[in-house]
């Protein structure tokens, strides 16, 4: 807006009003115009530092960049603006050349591929991650040290709880507070043992483990060393880029089963790392349950560097690029998928938000959550995504066309939505990814 001499913070659309319909029309004009500025930079950033990638940005990226400008103005502000129908027809007018361009195949959304059963046993190998080796983001690899073990202890946990890492690490300059994940997020079900038990896990723990009188707050080692099958550690889902206010699932504990000797088993890493850390009972909601090395939060940045060095160790870098944090997550849906369980299922313990998974959530006890998480992580990941393998095999082009007319569809009914003064729907599956972000056009600390 600079460029043009224009208020940064818009007018609203009842101020607009009153001075009569061209003022609407100049004003959804220069929201269009908005667009085409985004979506330039967008192009030229790309040009700058393209990271390997064959194709340009979308302008539906550029879109969900300046719907997040409107949002702001609707939800921060309190100023309801002139609606985006004209950016919106011109976005399908870019999409449409875009596609002509480079194909309708480059229009599918580039997602991350899921981490295999192997991969994650490499990242914990002490036979690959040597002890003294040098990473690639300057860090030493100190098998023994706190640091080390929290990150295992990680991986382990983000393999089998299916967390954003948005849940687990903060953004840079983003202080930690009582909204984030911390020590207090976590319980523990250890049989023979017992501790008093806050007011709010009573009420939210499952009722078979409550009546058993076995869960702890903060365990002693002596407590932890009774750690054995049937013992579980019970999370708190944390407010969540999904459920922001944890009002959804903050209720529905996640039970991680512990196992002795099994390689990825999140309740024995956490508890390997709580002995070491020694934090007492009442610092717990003020301590976070990640840190670095210096006991501070884990940042986006730091992480995605580390894992990219820790990955560039047994694999090229074509490869490492189709991971990143979120392929844990996706990691637990397909082996849980191949294990057989139901989607329905898969959505429930992944919380993504349906009423269905949140009536499945109901039927789920802790002996079941556990089962299925202990089988999961011996379940074969062999499917691999088309966006990422249309370089080796064959695409059926009408599959892609198809996803193109599904995504016009989402944003002419998104701009009737905003035209009408309603807030747009939860996105289906589908639809989803069409508004997201270029991974190229993000910050690239961001969840």
């Amino acid at each position: 807006m600079d460029t043009y001499g224009l208020q940064h913070i818009r007018p609203s659309v009842h101020t607009l009003a009153a001075r009569g319909t061209d003022a609407i029309e100049l004003e959804e004009a220069l929201w269009a115009v908005a667009l085409l500025e985004i979506y330039a930079r967008m192009q030229l950033q790309w040009l700058k530092r393209s990271r390997g990638r064959i194709y340009p940005p979308k302008a539906s990226s550029a879109l969900a960049a300046l719907r997040g400008v409107r949002r702001v103005h609707v939800k921060r502000l309190g100023i309801e603006t002139v609606r985006l129908v004209a950016a919106v027809q011109i976005c399908e007018g870019l999409l449409r050349e875009y596609a002509e361009r480079h194909g309708p195949e480059a229009l599918i959304p580039q997602r991350k591929e899921p981490f295999t059963r192997t991969i994650i046993l490499a990242l914990l190998d002490a036979e690959i991650m040597t002890e003294g080796k040098r990473l690639g983001n300057g860090h030493t690899i100190r098998r023994d040290s706190l640091y080390w073990l929290t990150i295992e202890a990680l991986i382990c946990f983000l393999s089998q709880s299916g967390f954003r890492k948005c849940a687990v690490a903060l953004p840079a300059g983003v202080a930690f507070s009582l909204m984030h994940l911390s020590l207090a997020n976590v319980v523990w079900y250890i049989p023979g043992a017992s501790n008093a038990l806050p007011e709010g896990w009573r009420r939210q723990a499952a009722a078979s483990l409550v009546a058993a009188g076995c869960l702890l707050a903060a365990p002693t080692a002596a407590q932890f060393a009774m750690l054995a099958h049937g013992a579980f550690a019970v999370v708190r889902p944390p407010p969540d880029k999904a459920d922001q206010l944890s009002l959804h699932w903050g209720a529905d504990p996640i039970y991680l089963p512990y196992h002795p000797t099994e390689p990825i088993n999140a309740a024995r890493r956490l508890a390997e790392m709580e002995i070491r850390r020694e934090v007492p009972a009442e610092r717990r909601r003020h301590v976070p349950l990640f840190c670095d090395a210096d006991g501070e939060p884990l940042r986006h940045g730091r992480l995605d560097a580390l894992l990219r060095a820790m990955l560039l160790v047994f694999l090229p870098e074509a490869e490492c690029r189709k991971y990143s944090w979120h392929s844990f997550r996706i990691y637990l849906a397909c082996a849980l998928l191949a294990d057989g369980v139901d989607p329905a299922t898969i959505q429930c313990m992944l919380r993504w938000r349906s009423e269905e998974a949140l009536r499945i959530y109901a039927r789920l006890n802790a002996e079941r959550y556990g089962e299925l998480l202990l089988r999961a992580v011996h379940a074969d990941i062999s499917s691999v995504r088309t966006t990422n393998a249309h370089r080796s095999i064959v695409v059926d082009a009408d599959d892609q066309a198809a996803h193109l007319q599904r995504g016009l569809h989402v944003m002419r009914r998104d701009a009737y939505d905003e035209e009408h003064g309603r807030e747009p729907p939860i996105p289906t599956e589908d639809e989803e990814g069409f508004y997201e972000v270029s991974p190229l056009d993000a910050d690239p600390d961001a969840p």
